[in-house]
């Protein structure tokens, strides 16, 4: 998955959710980073975490996490 995905996740969040919440969700999926090159490629393995843990910490069904960020982006 291209970085710029995982980065428009992370705004997404950080403007709906705040920077507090980015960050737990960081820690939840086990990120070593909470930024993403744009251009870079990152194993999808790191995006389903990602889903994962913003599940956990909105408390809503993954189809439901992927259509909101879907209509953000």
């Amino acid at each position: 998955m291209y970085g710029m995905v995982n980065d428009a996740v992370r705004t997404f969040i950080e403007k709906h959710h705040g920077e507090d919440v980015w960050i737990k969700i960081c820690d939840d999926a086990g990120l070593a980073t909470r930024e993403f090159e744009q251009l870079l490629t990152y194993d999808d393995d790191l995006t389903y975490r990602l889903v994962g843990a913003i599940s956990k910490q909105l408390g809503a069904e993954a189809p439901a996490v992927l259509k909101a960020f879907g209509q953000y982006w």
